[in-house]
């Protein structure tokens, strides 16, 4: 191994273990929400902590980094992939049932995909558009229109789905 040690040192691994736990459950839902595949979340959450582990030293702001790396993973997989889900085989939050999760995640689908990262992260995880316009590498101005468009695309998809059931 040399001067340089392959395996971790008891900080990073310290750091790698409290950013997975503060921060893997929301953003595997997130990512679920995203790309509508529990693999892909998988996947992307996976990775892009490995990845801010490799870039530890170099990383200003892990949490905004990390959030970054797994959707840029999830991207690439969708664009991989041509395999939508028809059903979420994780359990819907409390108060939702599976059926309006599926619509959500079909309606996410059928935004932008920057109108879709950022109404995940504002409506989802409660970043302001400072904060997304940051992880995004956006404006603040642009994020609002984009929000504004996406919620409104959004509530007309969810509510054409609701009228032909």
């Amino acid at each position: 191994m040399g001067a340089r040690e392959a395996t971790l040192t008891e900080p990073q691994h310290l750091w790698a273990e409290d950013a997975f736990r503060a921060m893997a459950p929301r953003l595997w839902r997130a990512i679920l929400l995203y790309s509508g595949s529990a693999e892909v979340a998988n996947d992307a959450v996976s990775e892009a902590f490995t990845q801010a582990m490799a870039s530890r030293r170099e990383i200003r702001e892990p949490q905004a980094w990390i959030w970054t790396a797994a959707f840029r993973i999830a991207a690439g997989e969708m664009t991989r992939r041509s395999d939508r889900v028809e059903s979420v085989d994780v359990p819907a939050p409390d108060g939702v049932d599976s059926a309006s999760l599926i619509d959500l995640i079909q309606a996410l689908g059928q935004v932008s995909e920057m109108q879709r990262r950022a109404l995940i992260l504002r409506y989802y995880m409660g970043y302001s558009n400072v904060e997304i316009a940051r992880i995004l590498g956006s404006t603040p101005s642009s994020i609002g229109v984009q929000l504004f468009r996406s919620a409104r695309r959004l509530r007309d998809l969810l509510s054409e789905e609701m009228e032909s059931r």
